[in-house]
């Protein structure tokens, strides 16, 4: 079952490609689906991802790193919750 979340936190120049990396670190190789970045409305914060997985079970990891401030990205702790 596919699961989507939001991860907030990321500088407006990432890529997917390497966003997909860092995630994959946590969740194993070929587990995000799709990335989709939202840029920020006041062109100084940091970018919103849309994050597609293959299973409801990799949000999973990824939710509670970020709940205990313990998933950073560069110099950026990242923010999640489930997409509505």
């Amino acid at each position: 079952m596919v699961k989507t979340i939001q991860l907030y936190g990321f500088s407006s120049s990432e890529s997917p490609a390497a966003v997909t990396e860092f995630l994959e670190a946590y969740t194993g190789k070929g587990t995000v689906h799709a990335i989709k970045f939202l840029p920020p409305k006041d062109g100084k914060s940091r970018t919103l991802a849309i994050v597609q997985f293959t299973d409801a079970k990799f949000a999973g990891i990824i939710i509670p790193l970020a709940d205990a401030r313990s998933l950073w990205y560069n110099k950026s702790y990242l923010k999640a919750k489930e997409a509505v």
